[in-house]
């Protein structure tokens, strides 16, 4: 398979792709995002755990968020607004 192949929720190069889960957590984030610019990472924490999608504002909660936040960061700066997985970052997190 090559690298520009895709299948199920992302690219097969370099592994399996992202949970759905993730992604609609990523989804979530860039919502929230582009509603409540600027907004730092604990605000889109905050945000998050108010809606429900995570169950706690502790440490291992907010260094989830935190890791999806930069894989969607990078992600958006390799492939641009429109992200591999189907994700639409735009310029929220480039």
């Amino acid at each position: 398979m090559g690298a520009a192949e895709y299948s199920g929720t992302c690219s097969k190069k370099g592994g399996r792709g992202m949970a759905q889960r993730s992604l609609d957590l990523i989804e979530a984030m860039r919502v929230a995002a582009e509603a409540a610019q600027p907004i730092t990472g604990r605000g889109i924490g905050y945000k998050l755990f108010a809606a429900g999608l995570i169950s706690s504002m502790a440490r291992s909660e907010m260094a989830r968020v935190y890791r999806l936040l930069r894989e969607a960061r990078e992600g958006a700066r390799r492939y641009g607004a429109h992200h591999p997985c189907g994700l639409s970052f735009g310029d929220h997190f480039a």
